[in-house]
């Protein structure tokens, strides 16, 4: 039995007849189903970077994680919908204005500007 196991990286069948580590069974259906519709699958190779990630996070990522820093949100136990859809559109509307204030500190000068544009 442990003679048929991976070692090192190495692929060897499993006593199961199947591979131990390489393609995912999961990828041939999804495979088979894009040749189907004629669709060509694109998947970059491991460590290269896409086009649409190399600043780092989606906005949406970024967007959802803000949003996760209102504990009330996360953990909602109001029972009225108006009041958790008011703490949702309370925590938009911060968001919103620490955005437009970080994106003016670059762009305009007031007499009450912070020293710096980290808004806590």
């Amino acid at each position: 039995m442990t003679e048929e196991l991976v070692a090192d990286g190495c692929i060897t069948k499993a006593s199961s007849g199947g591979q131990c580590a390489g393609k995912s069974p999961v990828d041939r259906p999804v495979h088979t189903a894009l040749a189907e519709r004629e669709i060509r699958p694109r998947i970059s190779k491991r460590g290269t970077k896409t086009p649409i990630q190399t600043d780092g996070r989606w906005v949406v990522e970024r967007t959802n994680s803000w949003m996760n820093n209102f504990g009330k949100l996360r953990r909602s136990t109001e029972r009225r919908r108006a009041c958790t859809e008011f703490f949702l559109a309370l925590a938009t509307a911060v968001i919103t204005v620490r955005s437009l204030i970080r994106r003016a500190w670059y762009t305009h000068r007031w007499d009450t500007r912070p020293r710096s544009p980290r808004i806590r």
